[in-house]
């Protein structure tokens, strides 16, 4: 009987050449694993035909109110980081219907968008609002960047993120509004079917400063907030620092896994307690 070789299949950190992973969920249809170097949670098996996954894009539609509002108090905070914002340019990646465009073009900015989505492309259009539907057709850089709520949506976090940076000038500045899934039950959320049709990857908190630190951005302004969103602005301090190096620190310690359901007991156990003593209280208010 001839001697054969059988290659194992080599799964990749989505573009990186990290090869160091665990394994989370594995179903038949997809495989969720989690990188020991960069901590980035993917997966690598999609079902493309899924309606979920084709029209996953299509939820963006609506703007509440209260993110133009929140969006304003970001621009302020921008303003008060960079004193000299007058006729500078500012890109939207995944712009939706051009709403913040609009915003921003009222403070004197020169505003363009990204939104990959062609419903929501015309919608743009329609404004008058510069918008591109493909990043390679951008062959300018900018001032500014802001994104919202995109890069769960997004196909490939590291490559997008990189040609983010690229488009930014030096000393400009990155303003990320998103989720991140250090207190989540990401385990319950992977098995979800329709979730995750729509979700490439899961970003948790030092994923998102471990890639921050590796393209070389300064953070001059971090929040990350109890219902698990973030807000970020940090400043492009020159040309990329590295960002396909073999030689990357290990961060797996950073990463347990178990710290997620840890965290997720103690709030818990926070919270409950506040349920019973809030009910001594009301107990004693009315003897």
């Amino acid at each position: 009987m001839p001697f054969r070789m059988y290659k194992k299949k080599i799964s990749y950190c989505l573009n990186h050449k990290h090869v160091d992973n665990k394994i989370l969920v594995n179903t038949q249809n997809y495989t969720w694993r989690m990188c020991n170097l960069c901590g980035l949670i993917y997966s690598d098996i999609k079902i493309k035909k899924h309606r979920n996954y084709l029209t996953k894009l299509k939820i963006f539609d609506n703007f509440k109110e209260s993110n133009s509002i929140e969006f304003e108090k970001i621009l302020k905070r921008v303003k008060f980081l960079d004193h000299n914002t007058n006729k500078k340019k500012w890109f939207d990646f995944g712009c939706g219907t051009g709403n913040e465009l609009k915003i921003v073009k009222k403070h004197n900015l020169i505003g363009t968008g990204f939104e990959p989505n062609k419903r929501l492309f015309k919608k743009c259009k329609k404004k008058n609002l510069e918008v591109y539907n493909k990043l390679k057709d951008i062959k300018k850089t900018f001032n500014f960047i802001f994104t919202r709520n995109t890069f769960k949506y997004v196909e490939n976090f590291p490559k997008s993120i990189l040609s983010l940076s690229k488009l930014l000038e030096d000393n400009g500045l990155l303003i990320w509004r998103d989720k991140y899934f250090d207190y989540m039950p990401i385990k319950r959320y992977m098995r979800d079917v329709d979730e995750t049709m729509v979700t490439s990857s899961f970003l948790k908190k030092n994923t998102i400063k471990f890639y921050l630190f590796h393209l070389n951005f300064e953070i001059l302004f971090s929040k990350f907030y109890l219902d698990e969103s973030f807000l970020i602005i940090a400043k492009k301090k020159g040309g990329l620092k590295r960002n396909d190096n073999y030689n990357l620190p290990k961060l797996s310690s950073f990463f347990n896994y178990s710290n997620f359901y840890i965290f997720t007991i103690l709030r818990k156990i926070l919270f409950y307690s506040y349920l019973k003593l809030k009910k001594v209280k009301s107990f004693f208010y009315e003897k």
